[in-house]
């Protein structure tokens, strides 16, 4: 099954395998992170559609304390890119797995999932972009 296991995620490899799932239904939305070499997990529940804005932060900080990888602090450097080239990638994006609409707001591209996720795109090249 690849990185998948009857609906879970799977990642890593030794102390750094891990188990996720996450959870979406109206007005609520839940993700498990699980270590199982490490005896560590945590379960982040939310109640409302916007609860993805705290679920993701609230698992880096919590892996940040425990040293989980991917939850190390990043510094992304924005470069400045023209205003067309920001236009060009508006649009709606679609593949087996995922869509997302990515939006232009102001100076900035936000992306939205089909879950209703919002990140903010920050421009890395003048088509190249890193998500916040």
């Amino acid at each position: 099954l690849g990185q998948w296991g009857l609906g879970v995620g799977l990642q890593g490899e030794g102390e750094d395998f891990r188990f996720w799932h996450n959870g979406v239904n109206e007005g609520v939305r839940a993700i498990l992170y699980a270590y199982p070499r490490r005896r560590q997990a945590v379960v982040v529940m939310a109640n409302g559609d916007n609860g993805n804005e705290v679920l993701g932060p609230t698992r880096i900080a919590i892996g940040r304390v425990l040293g989980w990888p991917g939850s190390e602090v990043r510094t992304i450097t924005p470069v400045a890119v023209t205003q067309q080239s920001r236009v060009e990638q508006v649009g709606h994006y679609t593949s087996p797995r995922f869509s997302v609409h990515v939006g232009l707001t102001g100076d900035s591209l936000i992306f939205v999932s089909s879950r209703g996720d919002r990140i903010e795109a920050i421009p890395q090249a003048q088509d190249v972009y890193a998500l916040a």
